[in-house]
């Protein structure tokens, strides 16, 4: 606890508030001390600002990425309006100066040959062109014409749908595209050449992907856990991307299974992804690691 005092030494002061300034080193969802206003607890939290970010290769459960931030079950009376929408976000390492960034740019504009501006859309729809289609609600996926066929054309999307579209629907993906890379230049601030690209990079290197899974919990602890997020989560050690391109969620909590405990919203979603994702059968970490030692030893066996 700590007790409010009246100071009028300038040195003690600034010793004081050094002393804060050290304390107050800590994320600001961690709290260093307590005090009371009357009788109401208070607390002092730290001073850094912590967002959580999902990145990598979301695209294909973006879709149940949603989903999983509705509060509600599927069925219920309130379960299609509840749907929290994330903001997209550009992460960047700390300490990365303008200079950096410009550099960036010019590396970048010129790393898959691309254009640094979109395609120009009042030509008419062409083989190569790029456009974006909203799908399953409000996601959108982008994709480039592959295929003319007389008054129809063929679109291939990053997340490997092929669509055949009529001049004036290809027009509108367009469109479409145009308005998106542009929240991506302008609001988002990403360099023109990576908000043209379609290509989906993987952000993992070779060695971690070669490298021997390692899951964060022991098989007793995934029978009992009711933090289902953790029974897919494994430790990585490879690079960082420098930039990284995702999801954030409003930084509010909910309640989670008892009137007691919340849980930050990022975490919920997270949760009921993970929920899902058991739901659906998916192979967590533990049991692709057990499949592969099987699969060596097969091959070792000849």
């Amino acid at each position: 606890n700590c007790q409010l005092t009246f100071c009028t030494d300038v040195n003690q002061a600034m010793t004081t508030w050094k002393k804060e300034f050290d304390l107050a080193d800590l994320p600001d969802s961690e709290s260093y001390q307590q005090y009371y206003l009357g009788h109401l607890e208070r607390f002092c939290y730290g001073r850094h600002a912590e967002s959580f970010i999902f990145g990598g290769d979301i695209i294909p459960i973006l879709n149940k990425i949603l989903a999983s931030s509705n509060r509600y079950d599927p069925g219920s009376t309130n379960s299609g309006q509840q749907v929290t929408m994330p903001d997209v976000v550009r992460v960047e390492p700390p300490g990365k100066t303008p200079e950096d960034d410009a550099a960036n740019k010019v590396t970048e504009s010129g790393a898959d040959g691309e254009d640094d501006d979109e395609d120009d859309s009042s030509e008419s729809p062409a083989v190569g062109h790029k456009v974006a289609r909203q799908m399953l609600g409000s996601s959108v996926f982008r994709g480039v014409i592959t295929e003319c066929k007389n008054e129809s054309f063929v679109a291939t999307f990053t997340d490997g749908s092929v669509v055949e579209m009529s001049i004036d629907e290809a027009n509108k993906a367009r469109r479409l595209f145009d308005t998106e890379w542009s929240k991506l230049v302008v609001d988002a601030d990403v360099p023109k050449a990576v908000a043209s690209s379609i290509q989906v990079h993987n952000a993992v290197n070779s060695e971690a992907q070669k490298a021997t899974r390692r899951p964060i919990l022991s098989a007793e602890e995934e029978k009992t856990t009711e933090e289902y997020e953790k029974i897919f989560e494994e430790e990585y050690d490879g690079d960082v991307p420098n930039v990284l391109v995702g999801l954030e969620f409003p930084k509010k909590k909910l309640r989670m299974y008892s009137e007691s405990a919340y849980i930050p919203f990022w975490q919920f979603v997270l949760r009921r992804l993970a929920e899902r994702l058991l739901e659906g059968g998916t192979q967590s970490p533990r049991e692709l690691l057990n499949l592969e030692k099987a699969e060596s030893v097969k091959l070792q066996q000849g």
